[in-house]
């Protein structure tokens, strides 16, 4: 990577979210979704022959007042994966507000995964009486995760409306052709007790750099108006430079980055070279098959590598790459939680909340209580829309962005600049609109809970 490319990288990109010190707190606003009604277009298949029930929570609000465009290729593979639920997940609920009362005597007390596993991850029991309804069923199961909440599998079309009492269609959103099932899947009651979720039953979930919309200028190869910003400047903006004068740079800290694209290391490496950064201790852990190849997003993860490089240029960097899909995009965010090795995590990518069944926004806030549960902290990208995240697909209902909108995420705004003299910086907003704010941490998860959406955002202006 040339200078100048580097540079302007930074320069234009650098409007949201790379999260590894987060500077402060700013707005506040509270956001109320209403519940939104099931979607049901075609005849529902039945199995009286089989006691059970439908697990609620399926419904895409993004397809609210879509009606489908005919029916999926029966031959078509769904990557699906069946969620369990959490053991005493009251308990856990418990446990996470003594960890953040600071008259708690479990104050900052923080699990180790083999702990948590113990006391509140699915029993072996649950999974092995899930995985054989499943293969009894004609699901292929391809992994179960370390914390046995996710079971992955893949299947036709064909074989999942069997499976679960549905029927599979397909909707034309905007300029993309989606495929969704037409009503909550059916379980029997051996399992329906176990099952929190049924995930890849529709594909509307694709995950998307959330980076503010830069304006289109002349290219400078250097620093300034229209140029790009140094690490020097980065460090002054948010003040960071007497940590690293003290030679507080991160050192013996690891920074989790979640991605869905790959990056050229060389990129990373004449960057570090460049403003004399040194060497990067990075490692990949590519997530259900994914792989370090560069793609059309790969400069998002090309400027998170290059951002916490210049204000903790001494953290390790575990970069891990998933797929873009929900099932893949679950387990990459439940790889980072089973790991454990990362308690800072950066997530630049998300989606318009709606895009989410209640189920699934359920699914990632399990997986974020364990993380918080074991000291991790996820910062994500707010996508800089505030309410309106959903306009670019042509709904005017108020929505943010998911996962910032999870209670236990900190939803992160792209800050504006203003220059100072002698060439320094200053933050001189946080995020556009009126969702510009902070949002909820764990400790007020109770008061979140009494809302249908997961839509209180946190925000603040960090890198």
């Amino acid at each position: 990577m040339e200078k100048s490319r580097s540079l302007h990288d930074v320069r234009y990109w650098l409007t949201r979210v790379v999260t590894g010190i987060c500077t402060g707190i700013v707005l506040l606003l509270l956001i109320n979704l209403a519940p939104l009604s099931v979607v049901a277009y075609s005849e529902i298949p039945q199995r009286s022959h089989v006691q059970g029930l439908r697990i609620p929570g399926h419904a895409v609000p993004l397809l609210e007042e879509h009606k489908p465009i005919g029916p999926t290729a029966k031959e078509q593979t769904l990557h699906l994966a069946a969620v369990l639920k959490l053991r005493d997940e009251a308990g856990l609920d418990a446990l996470l507000a003594a960890q953040n009362n600071p008259t708690s005597p479990l104050y900052h007390h923080y699990l180790t995964t083999q702990e948590f596993n113990s006391q509140f991850a699915p029993t072996l029991a649950s999974v092995l009486a899930v995985t054989a309804y499943l293969q009894q069923q004609g699901i292929q199961i391809t992994s179960i995760a370390p914390n046995r909440l996710l079971i992955d599998g893949s299947a036709t079309v064909a074989t999942a409306e069997h499976a679960f009492a549905i029927s599979i269609n397909n909707y034309q959103l905007k300029a993309r052709v989606v495929y969704a099932a037409n009503t909550d899947p059916y379980v029997p009651d051996a399992v329906s007790g176990i099952i929190q979720t049924i995930t890849g039953l529709n594909n509307v979930t694709l995950y998307r750099p959330t980076n503010l919309q830069r304006q289109q200028r002349p290219l400078h190869p250097y620093p300034g108006p229209n140029g790009g910003f140094t690490p020097d400047e980065l460090r002054n903006a948010y003040d960071v430079t007497p940590l690293i004068e003290t030679k507080m740079d991160g050192k013996g800290q690891t920074v989790g980055l979640f991605e869905l694209d790959g990056y050229n290391p060389a990129d990373i490496a004449t960057y570090r070279q460049q403003f004399h950064l040194g060497l990067l201790n990075v490692s990949n852990v590519l997530v259900d098959g994914a792989t370090n190849t560069v793609g059309p997003n790969a400069i998002e993860v090309t400027l998170d590598m290059e951002t916490v490089s210049a204000l903790a240029p001494g953290a390790a960097q575990k970069v891990y790459i998933g797929i873009n899909n929900a099932a893949g995009i679950n387990d990459t965010y439940n790889r980072i939680v089973t790991d454990n090795v990362a308690k800072v995590i950066s997530v630049s990518w998300g989606e318009c909340e709606l895009a989410s069944s209640a189920s699934r926004l359920d699914t990632l806030n399990t997986i974020f209580k364990q993380g918080a549960a074991q000291g991790q902290t996820f910062f994500a990208a707010s996508g800089d829309s505030g309410a309106y995240d959903c306009n670019d697909n042509g709904v005017q209902s108020l929505a943010v962005d998911s996962p910032a909108d999870n209670p236990y995420v900190v939803g992160v705004g792209g800050p504006r600049y203003a220059r100072i003299p002698k060439g320094r910086m200053s933050v001189k907003s946080a995020g556009v609109g009126p969702c510009s704010g902070v949002s909820f941490m764990s400790w007020v998860v109770e008061e979140a809970k009494a809302h249908t959406s997961h839509a209180r955002t946190t925000r603040v202006a960090s890198i």
